[in-house]
């Protein structure tokens, strides 16, 4: 079974994308086949490897889930160079497929979808990296995935991490429990990501 994990937070500069991409390495380190996914149009997750951002996730949430396509977006993932880790790399592209999504009237079950096809014995997990907002893409992001990681803006809570709280119940309208609304104890991310630091998490609900 493939678990889909969500980092995210309305608020920039809270550290999503290292949180990201240390998670996945962390999951990967411990034997986890990971795709890590950047729905960033900053498309930083690529470089905070060492690689290229690209148009993929563009291609992703804006063509159908059809044989050619999958092979097609496949053909997208690149190798990060370390064991049981991959890319789908986003850039800003990623904001046009938000305009292209509202005017087909897409669902907001439609990125979970999308996903769909990487949920096979392949990949253990799927680890998505968020823009800092709530929008088209944003929301259905969320309700695609089983368990949301929100970096609090400092230690402890903070009136933005509360305010995303709020947003996320109302995406989620109840769909899962609050228990899956899981925040770290604070605000300590490694920048490397050669090896990771298990944290324990508390869960707020």
């Amino acid at each position: 079974m493939t678990t889909v994990i969500a980092i995210a937070n309305q608020k920039g500069g809270v550290g999503k994308t290292t949180t990201a991409v240390t998670l996945a390495h962390g999951l990967a380190l411990r034997g986890k086949r990971v795709l890590l996914l950047d729905f960033d149009p900053q498309g930083q997750a690529a470089r905070a490897l060492h690689l290229s951002p690209s148009s993929a996730v563009y291609s992703l949430l804006t063509m159908d889930t059809g044989a050619s396509e999958t092979a097609y977006i496949q053909g997208k993932i690149i190798s990060t160079e370390r064991e049981n880790f991959w890319l789908l790399p986003g850039n800003k592209q990623t904001a046009d497929a938000q305009a292209m999504i509202n005017s087909q009237g897409k669902p907001i079950s439609w990125v979970r979808k999308t996903l769909d096809r990487f949920c096979t014995p392949q990949y253990h997990y799927l680890v998505l990296d968020t823009a800092p907002s709530l929008g088209g893409i944003q929301e259905r992001v969320l309700w695609a995935c089983d368990m949301v990681f929100g970096p609090p803006a400092q230690a402890g809570a903070s009136t933005s991490h509360d305010d995303f709280l709020t947003a996320l119940r109302a995406v989620y309208a109840g769909s899962i429990p609050a228990s899956a609304l899981t925040q770290p104890v604070a605000r300590r991310f490694k920048t490397s990501v050669t090896s990771v630091k298990p944290r324990t998490p508390i869960l707020d609900g």
